[in-house]
């Protein structure tokens, strides 16, 4: 008896010094898209102040080891340039934007398709978008109307990727006005007014198919509006608000826990399981003459000594014209 009392105290010991992490939905809900991936195009291991815990990566479109480090705490947001040394395991904390934020809704971060140093990111509090620069201070493009929302696309010009960052916003009148920025100049296009405008402004941009609005309304209730080149607006069916436009013209409705897909006329296609597994960008690859969605995956390992914090980031990639592969 004597025996058996010992083993069994020793199987508690056992088993209550195996200590596991507690269950992070975020991490779950990207479990199944990466390995739909397979392996990642770049995995490393590095570490980073206390400062920067529970943030997540957004890389530059030419270098993978640097880019944008987002934070979300109560009340704020903070924007930081980070670059790593993989095979040190080490990162460093470069330019800073902190905000004050009673939501995260709206919040677009935009890597310079031709500049590794350049992050554009935009925030219903900003108004419009501000330019994150290694080399430069904060420069920031906003309207003094009411803001309505902002954007991003990108196309291929048949040598580079060309950027273009709206910004809609509304003045006493009939009309709504976007304005669109392609890194070196701007002009503005006005489009009538919808029946309702967003109370809480989301996404704003326009492509070849026409123009779009989204946000919620004062009931929090999701409106997508599209503008099309014989007239408009037109509301799209959509039970999300716009958070992105893919190259190929399709809408994206990004909720956090997933990545919803629809087609230009906002029928929901399919959905992707994200989290911590989150849609960075598209790039242009010239050699295939094909877009590419970019994914990366931000895992929190554990506190390490001297305050800082290790974290393991994948990036993954995968044709655009492919992402129904990863669907639900």
């Amino acid at each position: 008896m004597k025996k058996i009392v010992v083993e069994l105290f020793s199987s508690i010991v056992l088993l209550t010094s195996c200590w596991h992490p507690p269950f992070d939905p975020d991490v779950s809900a990207s479990v199944l898209s990466a390995r739909k991936l397979g392996d990642p195009v770049l995995e490393f291991k590095v570490s980073l102040p206390y400062e920067a815990r529970y943030g997540y990566f957004i890389p530059c479109k030419f270098s993978y080891t640097q880019g944008g480090w987002i934070t979300k705490e109560a009340h704020s947001l903070r924007i930081t340039y980070v670059i790593f040394d993989p095979i040190l395991k080490t990162g460093v904390i470069l330019k800073k934007e902190q905000l004050n934020v009673s939501s995260f809704a709206g919040l677009q971060v935009f890597s310079h398709p031709n500049d590794l140093q350049v992050l554009y990111i935009s925030h219903p509090a900003i108004k419009g978008w501000v330019r994150m620069s290694t080399t430069d201070s904060l420069s920031y493009v906003t309207t003094n109307n009411l803001f309505l929302g902002a954007g991003a696309t990108l196309t291929w010009s048949g040598t580079e990727e060309v950027g273009i960052l709206y910004i809609a916003s509304y003045e006493d009148g009939e009309q709504i006005t976007l304005k669109g920025y392609d890194m070196t100049s701007s002009n503005e296009v006005y489009y009538p007014l919808p029946p309702q405008l967003p109370a809480a402004p989301i996404f704003a941009a326009k492509n070849d198919y026409g123009a779009y609005l989204s946000g919620t309304l004062t009931d929090g209730t999701p409106v997508t509006y599209y503008w099309f080149e014989a007239g408009g607006p037109v509301q799209l069916p959509l039970g999300r608000a716009m958070t992105g436009l893919l190259s190929d013209g399709r809408l994206l409705a990004d909720t956090g826990d997933r990545l919803y897909v629809y087609d230009k006329d906002g029928n929901e296609c399919f959905a992707i399981a994200t989290g911590s597994f989150k849609f960075s960008f598209e790039r242009y690859d010239a050699v295939n003459s094909r877009w590419v969605s970019v994914f990366t995956r931000t895992l929190q390992i554990a506190a390490s000594n001297n305050d800082e914090w290790d974290y393991l980031i994948s990036i993954y990639e995968i044709p655009t014209a492919d992402l129904e592969k990863l669907k639900l």
